[in-house]
């Protein structure tokens, strides 16, 4: 088991509860601090109420005790819903590309 889910609960794959959505943020606050993120959006598309939103992120981190920066880049995907007249994410997810680490 990594750092990353030392405390999370061992039966689950992602954060189960707000303990453990808490200890993923401390985790990456703590090994990590965003230098620059640069979002290219690769094509908008917006059917009725929902849009999805598709870009390359390139990011640059360094961590915080050992000043070692680290690049990369990821596709990301966001999808939005109109809710009453306002835009809500829904839900995203990103991967970051081989290579480009």
């Amino acid at each position: 088991m990594t750092v990353a889910y030392a405390s999370f609960q061992t039966v689950n794959g992602v954060p189960y509860n707000k303990t453990d959505l808490r200890a993923t943020q401390t985790f990456y606050l703590e090994t990590e601090e965003n230098v620059w993120v640069h979002r290219k959006p690769l094509n908008i598309d917006v059917r009725g109420d929902v849009a999805i939103i598709l870009y390359v992120v390139d990011f640059a981190n360094r961590n915080p005790t050992t000043s070692e920066m680290t690049t990369g880049r990821a596709n990301w995907t966001e999808v939005f819903v109109r809710d009453g007249g306002t835009w809500k994410a829904l839900t995203d997810h990103g991967t970051n590309v081989p290579g480009n680490e």
